[in-house]
């Protein structure tokens, strides 16, 4: 990521172009934390928005930790996206990405990251998923980067 930005980060992070794994071609370019694809005939065919935006600390170095939403208005259905961004060296800088459907993330400087995402099985419908997986990861400052700790299915 080329987008400038200062030390204080948590200031919302509205602006910048990045290239999501749950999205299908390129780079996404979010303007005040949207996006919208059109297709040929001007309909919409992806949008894409930012749902979510903590400030959170990681051992006293501010960061943002953001959920996305990616809806597929003409069918194949949406994703989510969780990201923790930093300011470094002048530049954002992503040091976490979990992409999925039915995401939803959190954080405590006590527990940590929590990310949570839906699992389906057999006979789900899509719009009911029977399951799902919890994992917490914890900032390691020395390797300057989330590990995993834990990780439960239900």
């Amino acid at each position: 990521m080329l987008e400038r930005c200062t030390p204080r980060l948590p200031s919302p992070v509205g602006d910048f172009t990045y290239r999501f794994r749950v999205y299908p071609v390129g780079g996404v370019t979010l303007r005040e934390g949207k996006y919208t694809e059109r297709d040929e005939s001007g309909g919409i065919e992806w949008e894409v928005s930012v749902t979510q935006q903590d400030p959170i600390s990681l051992a006293a170095v501010p960061a943002r930790l953001l959920l996305l939403f990616f809806n597929h208005i003409s069918g194949s259905g949406s994703a989510a996206q969780v990201m923790v961004m930093r300011c470094h060296r002048g530049h954002l800088q992503v040091i976490f990405e979990a992409g999925g459907e039915g995401l939803g993330c959190s954080y405590s400087v006590d527990k940590g990251l929590w990310v949570g995402h839906a699992v389906w099985r057999g006979n789900d419908s899509h719009a009911s998923p029977s399951g799902g997986i919890d994992e917490m990861y914890r900032w390691q400052p020395k390797r300057e980067m989330f590990t995993r700790v834990w990780r439960s299915e239900w």
